[in-house]
């Protein structure tokens, strides 16, 4: 009787927890799931399509378009970002004496809001030669050829974006490796340096080594983040020219919100939620197996 007691307190303790987070996870998620099986547009009554939503989702060439930005943007601004970060973390970590300065200097970008730091990379990638600060700059350099309608090309339109996108998202990764060199043990670095290895051995022997948990969060928050970006594509481009910067997210907003399509909306949130769970199940397959192995 005491045991069961004793394990009945701890249940008791998780209760509101787990009441809390179902009720704001689990059964918007069924609903959203469940919402994806009715053809709807907010107005009359839902009628029952089944798999039709889906079918049509899985024959748009639109969704896959998405998609396939969504993993350019993973490639673009993830991996850009975190490796910028990580260059710049162990920059200032060698000059402890400018670190608060540089830090502070570096991290502005990532505090503004999307609808701040949107209108001014719109406004420095702005096609017009007198207008655009990006154009203006070519041209006074002789380099007229290369200006571009950049937000308005479909082949330049994304990689704009990402390149905004890092410029503001470095910061938070950069903030992130400095801790995490900061509590690196410099008695270790110092038995590296002993032992004949020089810098160059010692970051890729004993530092980076000791910075794969805090890398491994940088890529799962930027795993989850790829498949939620939203802000910088609408506030610069809203997914166009035609579909070209669209992504996952873009196409939820504009069926529900646009075409007024709630069915196909929740269609598109149910992928969404699919293809994170997949790629963090193949993150986890792969690097948490290895990091199991290692250890």
């Amino acid at each position: 009787m005491r045991t069961l007691r004793r394990s009945l307190v701890p249940a008791a303790f998780l209760l509101p927890a787990i009441a809390i987070y179902s009720l704001l996870h689990i059964a918007p998620f069924l609903g959203t799931f469940g919402l994806s099986l009715f053809d709807y547009n907010g107005l009359g009554r839902p009628k029952f399509a089944g798999g039709r939503n889906y079918a049509a989702m899985l024959a748009s060439d639109s969704f896959y378009q998405a998609l396939i930005n969504n993993l350019v943007w993973f490639a673009g601004e993830v991996v850009v970002s975190t490796l910028v970060g990580l260059g710049l973390a162990l920059l200032i970590n060698a000059r402890p004496r400018l670190a608060a300065l540089f830090r502070t200097v570096l991290f502005l970008p990532y505090i503004l809001s999307w609808a701040v730091a949107g209108m001014l990379w719109s406004r420095i990638l702005n096609p017009a030669p007198t207008y655009g600060m990006l154009n203006s700059l070519l041209a006074a350099i002789g380099l007229s050829d290369w200006t571009q309608n950049w937000l308005g090309d479909a082949r330049t339109v994304l990689p704009s974006i990402i390149v905004a996108a890092i410029w503001k998202g470095f910061g938070f990764s950069m903030v992130i490796f400095l801790a995490g060199l900061q509590n690196i043990p410099a008695e270790l670095i110092e038995a590296a340096r002993i032992d004949g290895a020089g810098a160059a051995r010692a970051l890729w022997h004993v530092t980076l080594p000791l910075l794969r948990p805090i890398t491994s969060i940088v890529i799962i928050l930027g795993l989850i983040g790829t498949f939620r970006v939203f802000d910088p594509v609408w506030v610069m481009s809203q997914g166009g020219p035609g579909t070209a910067s669209s992504l996952l997210a873009i196409l939820v907003y504009r069926a529900g919100m646009n075409d007024f399509e709630l069915g196909y909306s929740a269609t598109l949130s149910v992928a969404l939620f699919a293809c994170t769970a997949i790629v963090m199940g193949l993150y986890w397959r792969i690097f948490g197996r290895r990091r199991v192995l290692d250890d």
